[in-house]
């Protein structure tokens, strides 16, 4: 394991204090801001509130330099339906932004357990579906939108790909996983593995789910674990990375030859030596900087191709 992660992980203590909700939230937003993150600048930041399908969406839009229209990112950031906000990924998505030459919309979806599932899923298609419709408005390509999240917010975008594949308003170019929670049976070989003593656990993901899906729903439901969806043909272009240490590993893994199995197009990576939230820590891991490069080179080698036919 790289050093500086160890020392992250002194006397298995977490840094997050699960007392409550509400300690959680202030823990993990403090425990997000000791973190080194690379700084960089951005032509231009607007928080905005929009209204779509009669929700009301805070998001954070990030504009590079250049005239435009650029190419666009919709990313949803994580934290287990429960904790995160648009600060806890504003490193992140300068960073996408800056070095990808792409608009990056985060988007502030509502959490558990004031709004638990599917609140957070349904902000997620109507955050992208007023991104293709008003991408013009941002001075952003319709014709050219990614779709991104970490964790928790890799399954909304996961889920968002699925359920927006025959819409004929939406055009999604391609979906970028950063260590997704794809299934919520939580049993897997890497949870056996990685599911104690690392910077999540098995523990931290139940404590999530408890809030996130009242106890009527069931979590093996497939738009709820993108894991057991049956359907997975004719989805965008997938780029998924996982961390070897990590409980969630298994689950990009698998959900990658499945989409593969599907006929889709996927470029898979796990990186060693590292944990969790991984790109959260670029100014101090020097892997993790290095990974986060290879990221936005990928995206914008993407910038001239766009979707000519709608999902």
């Amino acid at each position: 394991m790289n050093d500086k992660i160890k020392e992250h992980l002194t006397n298995n203590s977490s840094p997050i204090n699960w007392e409550s909700v509400h300690s959680a939230r202030e823990s993990f937003l403090k425990y997000r801001k000791n973190l080194k993150e690379i700084q960089v600048e951005v032509a231009f930041i607007e928080n905005r509130i929009v209204t779509y399908n009669n929700l009301t969406i805070p998001m954070r839009i990030y504009t590079p330099e250049g005239i435009g229209p650029h190419p666009l990112v919709v990313y949803f950031h994580g934290g287990g339906f429960v904790l995160g906000d648009l600060s806890s990924v504003d490193n992140l998505c300068r960073y996408i932004c800056k070095y990808s030459e792409r608009i990056v919309i985060s988007v502030d979806y509502r959490l558990a357990p004031e709004n638990p599932y599917p609140a957070a899923l349904e902000d997620a298609l109507a955050s992208i579906q007023w991104a293709c419709n008003y991408a013009g408005e941002i001075n952003a390509e319709s014709t050219n939108i990614a779709i991104a999240g970490d964790s928790a917010g890799g399954n909304l975008a996961a889920q968002a790909a699925i359920l927006l594949r025959d819409s004929k308003e939406v055009s999604i170019n391609s979906q970028w996983l950063f260590y997704p929670w794809l299934d919520f049976k939580l049993n897997s070989k890497t949870h056996k593995l990685y599911g104690e003593g690392y910077n999540l656990t098995t523990e931290e993901l139940e404590w999530y789910t408890s809030f996130y899906l009242p106890h009527h729903v069931d979590r093996d439901l497939p738009n709820i674990s993108p894991l057991l969806q049956k359907n997975l043909n004719a989805l965008p272009d997938s780029i998924i990375l996982t961390a070897q240490y990590d409980p969630l590993q298994n689950d990009g893994l698998v959900y990658a030859k499945a989409l593969l199995d599907a006929g889709n197009s996927v470029d898979y990576t796990c990186c060693k030596s590292l944990t969790h939230s991984f790109l959260n820590m670029t100014g101090e891991i020097d892997e993790a900087r290095e990974i986060l490069d290879q990221i936005v080179a990928k995206m914008k080698g993407r910038n001239n191709k766009a979707t000519l036919e709608r999902y």
